[in-house]
């Protein structure tokens, strides 16, 4: 029987290789499946920030509106940045409960 495993060292040493090749694949899946993730939530914070950063700017627009003669009540648009567009609704609210009974503004920016 010892005669037998010494004559059989080589298929010893194929099993042994074939494990630390499939070791090895399944952390290279491991570390693919993280990179992936992690570009989709990248992905995701710069469409929050983007998103952030217009209603910012919609914020302005809205503010000088609400100077105007006749102010508007509804106000719609979209602004393309890349190729993302965001849908920017700004309503006011004129029933006074803003600081110091004025009006309040509200700014939605969906993407």
């Amino acid at each position: 029987m010892l005669r037998q495993l010494k004559r059989n060292k080589q298929g010893v040493v194929f099993i042994t290789i074939l494990t630390v090749i499939l070791g090895l694949m399944i952390l290279l899946v491991g570390f693919m499946s993280l990179n992936v993730s992690q570009v989709m939530i990248t992905e995701k914070e710069i469409d929050s920030i983007q998103a952030e950063i217009v209603g910012l700017g919609a914020l302005g627009r809205a503010l000088v509106s609400q100077m105007s003669a006749t102010p508007a009540n509804l106000i719609t648009y979209n602004q393309m940045i890349g190729q993302k567009t965001f849908d920017i609704i700004i309503t006011r609210d004129t029933s006074g409960g803003g600081i110091s009974g004025t009006d309040m503004l509200s700014v939605t920016v969906d993407y």
